[in-house]
């Protein structure tokens, strides 16, 4: 019965501890202001209630907000055994969400447009292990490349 479902709680984002702004644009060539936000990692129990400090056995969580994408009000809180893993899953989340937008909302990277118009079916990094978005969308916002000169 729906009226039994209890409504889950949004999870904090907290202490911003890292943060990478770019721009992504529509087929129309109008902008969108992506900010990705990572906050400090905090420690759960393994029930995910927030815990004030980290005991033997807890987890941890580390939520991402991302915006620009049409999840503006969301706050992902993946999970790992320490904090340093939650930051791990919290890029690597980022990376698919991001990637998951720009198909669902067809939106172009003037990076890596740039990167294909010189180096054709090349990869454009060879992350060998580390989330390789963080190389793929640029981290200087409002750079477009000149792509909008040929249009």
């Amino acid at each position: 019965m729906a009226e039994d479902v209890e409504e889950k709680q949004a999870f904090p984002l907290g202490e911003i501890v890292a943060k990478r702004r770019f721009t992504l644009y529509e087929r129309s060539g109008a902008a969108r202001q992506v900010i990705v936000e990572i906050g400090k990692p905090v420690p759960v129990s393994l029930q995910g209630a927030l815990l004030a400090d980290a005991g033997e056995g807890d987890h941890f969580r580390c939520p991402l907000s991302i915006t620009g994408l049409g999840l503006d009000s969301r706050v992902f809180p993946p999970s790992g055994e320490d904090s340093l893993m939650a930051l791990q899953h919290a890029i690597g989340l980022a990376g698919q969400v991001i990637d998951g937008a720009v198909r669902r909302l067809n939106l172009i990277n003037p990076l890596h447009e740039v990167w294909e118009r010189h180096h054709p079916g090349k990869k454009h990094f060879d992350a060998s292990g580390y989330p390789d978005w963080l190389y793929r969308y640029d981290s200087r916002p409002d750079t477009d490349y000149g792509l909008w000169k040929d249009r």
